[in-house]
């Protein structure tokens, strides 16, 4: 068990609001939830074969990981506090298309997070199913259509490998028995109060041109700061 939290979700707050995400620091410690989510990848248990959570989401896990620190550089360097301010800050500064900037890390973020949100969603909707079942057309929902050929194939190999539902459930109960119930509990709550989660960072993103069809705020934000 991790510290005295009897599963995985009693990490995230009760009643999330927007700040969750809208707040850069709030957004990053979530996001750091997530990476623990994803595992850690032990070579030891590697090759025993038993940790092959932290295998199949190996990809999702580096990729968020890496956009949670080109977030962290953006706001210390544009000295911001919310995600709007660093979207506004990269477009003056005309940076906001790179692919080390803080706005595509977070739109990458926001991604993965769907992803994830999206496997939880559909073993807490249909818990008879079989991973196999849940993961990959959760993977084809949302991350799969952003994805090159060479993306697609890590993704794919990755996620074949996402353990059996009862490994899987046993993890999210930090390996105590006879859990499965309410982990499917709290599943279910937490997917009922974060399934929208991401809704505030891709009306953003969409907002100031980086999702979707640009909007004319996002001209208008970087002619207002010059």
């Amino acid at each position: 068990m991790s510290g005295e939290s009897s599963t995985f979700f009693d990490k995230f707050s009760k009643n999330p609001s927007c700040e969750t995400v809208l707040n850069i620091e709030e957004l990053l410690r979530f996001s750091g939830v997530i990476i623990e989510f994803c595992g850690n990848i032990s070579l030891i248990l590697l090759i025993l074969s038993i940790e092959l959570q932290s295998v199949a989401l190996a990809p999702v896990k580096k990729d968020v990981g890496g956009n949670i620190k080109k977030i962290d550089k953006a706001r210390h360097k544009y000295n911001v506090t919310t995600v709007e301010e660093m979207l506004i800050k990269e477009i003056e500064v005309k940076v906001n298309k790179n692919s080390d900037s803080g706005t595509m890390a977070l739109l990458w973020l926001k991604r993965a997070i769907e992803l994830i949100i999206e496997v939880l969603a559909g073993l807490a909707e249909s818990p008879n199913l079989e991973m196999k079942d849940i993961v990959y057309p959760a993977y084809e929902r949302t991350l799969m259509k952003h994805h090159n050929i060479i993306m697609k194939s890590a993704f794919s190999v990755g996620l074949r490998l996402f353990p059996d539902k009862k490994t899987f459930l046993l993890r999210l109960a930090y390996n105590q028995p006879n859990m499965e119930t309410q982990v499917l509990k709290s599943m279910k709550e937490f997917v009922d109060e974060y399934r929208t989660i991401t809704d505030p960072l891709h009306q953003l993103l969409v907002k100031y041109g980086a999702e979707g069809t640009p909007t004319p705020e996002a001209d208008a934000a970087a002619v207002s700061q010059q």
